[in-house]
């Protein structure tokens, strides 16, 4: 993985305070964890300056690990020519495999943008960034559903 400078780490932070669950009524008044619903202190922090939302350290390091590992991975297929031609690339393979190692942590899964199916471990599968309205979403798609697409053009 690589080193994130600090405007990296400002922009992941604000992704992850930008998106989480449907809030309980404790997350609600600030009194529990917005990812895991554990009790929060004040090591919790504050999703934002309007929002009475808070992220105990666990869950926020989980978050951070999980975007971290997935932009390298995603970053390596841009610019990867194995990668962009379906090739088989380790070095691609031992980045998904990172990042799959955060999966748990940040209360994600591993699921298909297009089909909605979960990956299985084996399966092929790349990064994706749907670009949405307000922000981006990052995700990935299964080798079944980028054939499909393609064989579609």
């Amino acid at each position: 993985m690589t080193v994130l400078p600090p405007e990296e780490l400002h922009r992941l932070h604000q992704l992850i305070t930008w998106e989480y669950p449907p809030p309980t009524t404790l997350a609600l008044e600030g009194r529990a964890c917005t990812w895991c619903g554990t009790a929060t202190d004040e090591s919790a922090l504050g999703m934002s300056p309007l929002n009475p939302c808070r992220i105990c350290l666990t869950c926020y390091a989980g978050q951070l690990a999980w975007l971290a590992t997935w932009y390298d991975w995603h970053r390596h297929v841009l610019g990867c020519a194995h990668c962009q031609h379906g090739r088989t690339c380790h070095v691609s393979r031992g980045r998904r495999t990172l990042h799959e190692l955060t999966v748990e942590a940040a209360h994600r899964e591993l699921i298909c943008f297009s089909c909605h199916q979960p990956l299985g471990d084996a399966e092929l599968a790349l990064p994706v960034l749907w670009m949405g309205d307000s922000r981006d979403y990052p995700g990935y798609v299964d080798a079944r559903c980028l054939t499909k697409k393609a064989a579609a053009r």
